[in-house]
């Protein structure tokens, strides 16, 4: 199950309320991410690949030279491993009987949740984050239940990225007064910028495609600490892309189903 935007601190929240389900248990860990730490590169990475790079324009991330941008592209990849993908809402909408034949004819399956990131991405909901993460919460526990009742036997909760949060109007300083500059700058994003001969400044963290392990010569430039770009549209207090622990910092949550019950009276 890869639920976007899944922080750890609220994967931490997560172990503990599957841990108090009847036979479940939980083991959580923390994997180093990808840079940036935005949706399509931390999706690419999760999937079976040996290389991954950007397409020319930078907009397209793929993995072995396959596009990886929707839940079809990324199946089409997993066939590769006898898996599958499918989005979390029809995996729900399946019958008890159709989920267990799911899982009888594929090795892997993948589950894309979209909750926290569909919530905090947009402008006018942005502020809704804490809401959508108790949402996300209860969903994922629901569908940690119907994977176990379909037969599913190793189960594992991830994330792409993380994200940073400020529940207030942001101040002056939390914007970059430097604009970046390059040769050729491809995509600018309020955490990162993807560009050919971006301009060394102080302001920014700058990767080569080698340093950040991916097959392209793109270029990379980061806002240091939680510094945004102030570009127009979208919002500013929901981000990600950039290089602080929350973003980076990815859950992996282990979870599996035990054969007998193990909760018991206790005394008060």
């Amino acid at each position: 199950i890869i639920s976007d935007a899944l922080r750890y601190e609220v994967a931490e929240e997560l172990a503990s309320r599957i841990r108090q389900e009847d036979r479940f248990d939980a083991d959580l860990e923390a994997v180093l991410g990808v840079l940036p730490s935005y949706t399509q590169l931390g999706m690419a990475a999760l999937l079976p690949h040996r290389t991954l790079k950007h397409s020319a324009d930078g907009k397209t991330v793929l993995a072995d030279d396959q596009p990886t941008n929707g839940t079809g592209p990324r199946a089409k990849i997993l066939e590769s491993v006898g898996g599958t993908a499918i989005q979390a809402e029809n995996f729900r909408s399946l019958g008890a009987e159709e989920r267990r034949e799911l899982f009888r004819d594929h090795r892997v399956l993948y589950i894309y949740h979209d909750v926290i990131d569909a919530t905090g991405d947009k402008q006018g909901t942005e502020r809704s984050v804490f809401e959508a993460a108790e949402r996300a919460l209860s969903e994922i526990v629901d569908l940690v239940k119907k994977a176990a009742n379909a037969n599913a036997t190793n189960i594992f909760v991830t994330a792409d990225h993380g994200f940073l949060f400020q529940d207030q109007e942001l101040p002056e300083q939390f914007f970059l007064s430097e604009a970046p500059q390059g040769d050729n700058i491809l995509v600018k994003n309020k955490r990162y910028v993807l560009g050919h001969g971006l301009k060394v400044d102080l302001a920014f963290s700058t990767f080569s495609s080698v340093q950040l392990e991916l097959d392209s010569d793109i270029e990379v430039q980061i806002p240091k600490s939680i510094h945004r770009l102030r570009l127009p549209g979208g919002g500013s207090r929901f981000v990600h892309g950039g290089a602080t622990l929350q973003e980076v910092v990815v859950p992996v949550l282990a979870i599996n189903k035990k054969r007998k019950s193990d909760t018991r009276p206790v005394n008060v």
